[in-house]
């Protein structure tokens, strides 16, 4: 189901499969000690966000399962569209942190260190260049980054979170 709702799209700056995204984190799931249903949750959790929200979170509800349908939920920071402000949309995703499952805060988590190391080591490539793919540009993205790495680490489980710590150490010393 997930390579089907992305067939066609591709990363931002690598210009990768989109695919290759979900399966990074659904891979950083399992890892972590996620369940198939967290698993399931993860190579789907862009699924209504990017390709038709509460129908698309309908169809993953009655072909996959009401759990991964939530872990999806979960995991998207909008359903409408057009989408509300950028800066608007990351607020009202990290509040729905507060009161998340612990399995969309691992795929979240999980999600967040693909993106992460993502943006790390495009940085190392295209050094500053690589925040002008970004709403946030540079300033707004790394107070989303920051953001969450602290929402992390206080809740849910430590792995991931020091994971996700490490990483966005590395980048505060190079940029």
């Amino acid at each position: 189901m997930a390579s089907c709702l992305h067939q066609g799209q591709r990363r931002k700056g690598s210009g990768e499969p989109y695919l290759s995204h979900l399966m990074g984190v659904a891979s950083l799931v399992i890892r972590y000690d996620g369940t198939d249903t967290e698993a399931a949750g993860a190579l789907l959790h862009d699924a209504a966000e990017d390709c038709g929200g509460e129908e698309t979170l309908d169809r993953i509800s009655r072909e996959i399962g009401l759990e991964v349908a939530d872990i999806v939920r979960g995991c998207s920071d909008c359903l409408e569209t057009p989408k509300p402000p950028w800066r608007k949309r990351k607020e009202a995703f990290i509040r729905s942190l507060q009161d998340a499952s612990p399995s969309v805060i691992l795929v979240s988590n999980c999600d967040k260190i693909y993106n992460l190391g993502t943006i790390l080591d495009d940085f190392r490539n295209e050094g500053e260049a690589v925040w002008k793919r970004f709403t946030g540009k540079k300033d707004n993205t790394l107070w989303y980054y920051r953001t969450l790495t602290k929402f992390y680490l206080e809740s849910g489980k430590p792995a991931p979170a020091e994971k996700l710590s490490r990483i966005m150490q590395a980048l505060e010393k190079e940029i």
